[in-house]
């Protein structure tokens, strides 16, 4: 697998259009073949076709709901291609909701056509069921390696993912800008 500088372009592009309810580019870029399926932050938004997703965009763009892209990081391999993206925006009126987006890309006659993507909304463990479920990758890299200083470690851990696989923190909060329950601060 390797990083694919197309595959961020396209995807940030993809974003623009989501949030702009661009269907023609959506047409141009999307797969017609069986099994596509696009999935929102909420229960009810799975669509299997892009005429249901274009009309709930639409929709929404009419109801004043924008998307600001992020910053997605792309690869490829052969045929099939993905991007991840969690530093989207959608916007409503005043308020600004950050969200998560992958996209999973298959080449179609030269041209990567999108055959799935999933948006979310990151919330903690605590607050999706109730109870703060074991973050062990947090706590097998502080068992095998010091890391840096506490500011750096609550910095990359709001930030998200940090360091080398070796040294793989993860977000252990949601909320933006919230302290990681990881810092003794």
């Amino acid at each position: 697998m390797e990083p694919s500088p197309e595959l961020q372009d396209l995807t940030r592009h993809m974003a623009e259009a989501i949030g702009t309810a661009g269907v023609s580019f959506l047409e141009r870029h999307t797969s017609r073949q069986d099994g596509v399926c696009f999935l929102g932050t909420d229960p009810d938004e799975w669509w299997t076709d892009l005429a249901g997703l274009a009309r709930t965009l639409q929709a929404q763009g009419q109801a004043g709901v924008t998307v600001i892209p992020g910053d997605p990081v792309a690869y490829q391999e052969g045929a099939v291609g993905w991007a991840v993206d969690r530093s989207l925006r959608f916007r409503v009126g005043d308020q600004e909701i950050p969200f998560r987006f992958s996209v999973i890309y298959h080449r179609e006659d030269g041209e990567w056509k999108m055959v799935h993507f999933h948006t979310s909304i990151g919330v903690s463990n605590e607050e999706a069921v109730g109870v703060a479920l074991p973050m062990e990758a947090l706590r097998d890299v502080r068992s095998r390696r010091r890391l840096r200083t506490c500011d750096d470690t609550c910095r990359g851990a709001r930030d998200g993912f940090v360091g080398d696989p070796e040294e793989l923190t993860t977000r252990s909060t949601a909320r933006p800008g919230a302290t990681p329950r990881s810092c003794p601060t």
